[in-house]
């Protein structure tokens, strides 16, 4: 069975600022531009082999429509899984196949943390609640975030991941593909690690469903 995967971060439209990239030309940041170079990219992809699934991060509201437009003039079938906030143009992730080439067994469009059993913690009492309202006053005085607990911050998070088991109409091989936009959590190195354990146990169950179906 032959398959190519792409994957491409395409930079939220609502992220790509010069005063964030400041050795960069700010045209090339334009979100009109930018625009459609990722899908002269995305076209060169296709060009490569037709027998491709891509897998993309980063996609927002305002670019979500045009994906959906582009893969389908080109016989694919696409599916997001958006979830981010205002401030990122509400991101999220985004599959697409061929649909002359692969049959579609299967979508999977979940929230990670609701897929996982959280450690037990101790429910929150009126005076839990008073010591921890008065431990984070000094913190705010000063301007200071408060460390938040790893397991609590990652329970919290609301990152997609999009997965899809598909069918060969060739071989008959059933597979599975799975696309994830990891919590951007560079200052807080253990919520990025629950998050990698958390996604390669349900990276493994989707295979899993995928190789009882072929």
């Amino acid at each position: 069975m032959k398959l190519r995967v792409v994957t491409y971060n395409v930079l939220s439209s609502h992220l790509s600022s010069p005063n964030h990239y400041t050795t960069l030309n700010p045209d090339h940041l334009d979100p009109l531009r930018r625009l459609p170079i990722v899908l002269q990219k995305l076209e060169s992809q296709l060009k490569e082999e037709k027998r491709s699934v891509f897998c993309l991060q980063e996609v927002s509201y305002d670019w979500a429509g045009t994906f959906h437009t582009f893969f389908a003039q080109r016989g694919f079938h696409m599916v997001t899984g958006l979830y981010g906030r205002k401030f990122n143009g509400y991101m999220g992730v985004a599959l697409a196949w061929p649909t002359e080439e692969f049959e579609t067994i299967d979508v999977d469009i979940s929230r990670l943390s609701d897929t996982r059993n959280w450690p037990p913690r101790d429910e929150k009492t009126f005076w839990s609640n008073i010591l921890e309202t008065a431990v984070a006053f000094p913190f705010k005085l000063l301007g200071k975030k408060e460390e938040k607990d790893p397991w609590d911050y990652a329970e919290q998070r609301m990152n997609v991941m999009a997965s899809v088991t598909l069918k060969d109409r060739t071989s008959g091989t059933a597979f599975c593909i799975g696309t994830y936009h990891m919590p951007c959590a560079y200052f807080a190195p253990q919520v990025m690690t629950i998050h990698a354990d958390v996604r390669c146990f349900s990276t493994v169950k989707a295979i899993f469903a995928g190789f009882c179906i072929s």
